[in-house]
């Protein structure tokens, strides 16, 4: 006779096992020395924010360490309903004085696992277009004639997740007296969608999210000054999918001017055709996945308009284009996001965006519009990625990783581990970093930077040695570039009192050298003078290319040399004894998301072993 049930065993267990758990988590945190998280910061409109703008007029609110910050400006009228899938238009204002002290509500998404979330599983509203300032305050920042550069942060996500998140505590701008603008944008399908009915409907373009970013660009021309910024010293920068955008504005004649330095942080240089971004896979020229023939098909079986997908297509084949838009407008946001393909970890789905619709992006490869100075905004760029940037994820592949019992990721071979993860974070150090870094100089541009990010003093727990196993992955770098790891990307079990004398020594570094570059098109020596010199990237001769970021303890910032290439990359693949024929295909095809590796690759590597 059972005495319990299984599910009765599990509960039971875990009513014994949590107590332990908590009192083992305090114990650990106690011995390691896990910094706490400093006090919320108290928000309240203070007058000396007051500021006039061309819309009307706004207050923000003054945080711990000096700043004042505004928070969800709207820049932008409404993009949902019949104006879904339209370019932005400034926002009409409003009268008297509006106080902006909440936090602004992000653009409709998947949510995360860590979000408040309603039974639907997302967050956001289509009506999102709003950005926030963050300034030193207002009597210094408006002190003097000499205006302040201004730098426009863009949050990644792949497109799909993401909003600027809680700067209240952030040291770059007081301590290198710059303005700091960061920005929500459409994204998903809402901020980029291809389609034959859009165009006959007379909207020029398909890069919604891109044009967002244009339209905030144009905010900050027009109101930056009063917050003592200057508009002729704007930086662009962004992380991850925020460095793509990023890219994709130096791509975009609609852009020019509006800016005059980029960054990249782990970025990349993408683009899709319009026949990639509109035609069914089925396709004589087939289009990429989550293309909109496919998604229209989708959704009118999904609506009940047709049985299967086959008979959806011959249904829209004969639907008049004005139709098709009315039916994509009419459909509730959640059930056009719940069309797109997703990864169930993380939200985030692969769909086509970066689109050359011949109005932002023109129709031409991002290579070829570097070398047309007609049509690429060049501007002094710094092109970078972390040492480690697929560790996270490649910890948790079941390929590569086991699961001990109670589901934390273990590995068997840490050197093949490590192996593995440099393969990969070489093929984005080359694919975003140092080939377009290459062909802007070859171009003819001299101002152009590299760097790699290497931090990896994270702690050890109980033999989970989180500097190896995580290192310097993706994402890793921002709280350093902003001055604030409190409610940042690195979880806060990972920052210790031990590794915190390393890490505010990094981060005052890196923030030095980013605001020298916003002031001058250079980061030299950051803006102490003090620090190594950046020198600018080359492969003309055997000078060291690219800046290493890292601790005191681990070397400090310093000038190495790089020459990855794709040959020297698939060749340590190929030579690795330790791989067997299946390991060696599974890098193959991860390279190819870098879009510098394509199927032709594919087919020559490993004796054609892999394009099955």
């Amino acid at each position: 006779m059972k005495i319990f049930s299984r599910k009765a065993l599990r509960i039971s267990l875990l009513v014994l096992l949590v107590p332990v758990l908590i009192i083992g988590a305090w114990v650990v945190s106690v011995y390691l020395g896990i910094e706490k998280a400093s006090d919320p910061v108290v928000r309240k409109a203070d007058s000396a924010t007051l500021r006039q703008l061309t819309r009307g007029a706004a207050t923000g609110f003054s945080t711990p360490n000096g700043n004042h910050l505004w928070l969800g400006i709207p820049f932008a009228q409404s993009v949902s309903g019949e104006q879904r899938w339209t370019m932005p238009r400034a926002h009409i204002g409003w009268s008297g004085n509006r106080e902006f002290i909440s936090d602004p509500v992000p653009c409709f998404q998947f949510g995360q696992p860590f979000d408040k979330l309603p039974p639907e599983g997302h967050i956001g509203v289509e009506d999102c277009l709003s950005l926030d300032v963050i300034a030193p305050a207002m009597d210094a920042a408006t002190a003097g004639t000499k205006k302040l550069p201004v730098m426009f942060w863009i949050h990644g996500g792949g497109n799909t997740i993401g909003a600027p998140r809680d700067l209240t505590k952030n040291k770059l701008v007081p301590g290198e007296n710059v303005i700091l603008v960061t920005t929500r944008y459409r994204l998903g399908p809402f901020g980029w969608f291809s389609h034959p009915a859009l165009r006959d409907a007379g909207i020029p373009g398909s890069n919604f999210g891109t044009e967002d970013l244009i339209t905030a660009l144009q905010w900050v021309q027009d109101n930056i000054s009063t917050f003592g910024g200057d508009p002729n010293n704007v930086t662009i920068f962004g992380q991850s999918a925020g460095g793509v955008n990023t890219f994709s504005l130096m791509l975009s004649p609609r852009a020019k001017g509006l800016f005059h330095r980029a960054i990249l942080q782990s970025g990349g240089v993408l683009s899709v055709t319009q026949q990639q971004a509109e035609n069914s896979v089925t396709q004589a020229v087939p289009g990429n996945d989550n293309n909109s023939e496919d998604i229209v098909a989708k959704l009118l079986v999904q609506q009940g308009k047709a049985s299967d997908e086959a008979g959806a297509h011959e249904i829209a084949r004969a639907m008049p284009p004005s139709e098709i838009l009315a039916f994509l407008r009419s459909v509730p946001p959640l059930t056009l996001l719940k069309m797109y393909q997703r990864h169930e970890k993380d939200k985030m789905f692969s769909f086509p965006n970066v689109i050359q619709d011949d109005y932002t992006i023109p129709k031409a490869q991002p290579r070829d519009l570097v070398f047309d100075p007609e049509r690429f905004n060049a501007v002094p760029t710094i092109f970078g990625a972390n040492r480690d940037e697929l560790k996270l994820l490649l910890l948790f592949d079941k390929n590569v990783t086991q699961r001990n019992f109670i589901g934390i990721p273990t590995v068997d071979d840490v050197y093949q581990f490590q192996r593995i993860s440099s393969y990969l974070a070489n093929a984005w150090q080359y694919a975003g970093v140092e080939s377009p870094a290459s062909w802007m100089r070859d171009a003819g541009y001299q101002d152009v930077f590299v760097y790699r990010f290497d931090w990896d003093e994270a702690p050890s727990y109980l033999g989970f040695d989180l500097g190896v196993l995580v290192g310097a992955s993706h994402n890793m770098e921002i709280p350093f570039v902003m001055g604030q790891f409190d409610n940042r990307e690195i979880p806060r079990f990972m920052l210790t009192k031990k590794n915190s004398d390393g890490r505010y020594t990094l981060s005052s570094t890196m923030r030095e050298y980013w605001a020298e570059f916003a002031n001058n098109g250079n980061p030299g020596r950051g803006t102490s003078n003090r620090q190594a010199l950046w020198a600018p990237w080359s492969t003309d001769n055997d000078d060291a290319n690219t800046m290493i970021f890292d601790t005191p303890a681990d070397g400090g910032a310093r000038m190495l040399r790089s020459t990855l290439s794709k040959t020297s990359i698939n060749a340590a693949v190929a030579n690795d004894a330790s791989l067997n024929d299946d390991q060696k295909c599974g890098i193959y095809k991860a390279f190819l998301l870098m879009k510098a590796w394509n199927q032709e690759d594919l087919a020559r590597l490993n004796d054609g072993k892999c394009v099955d």
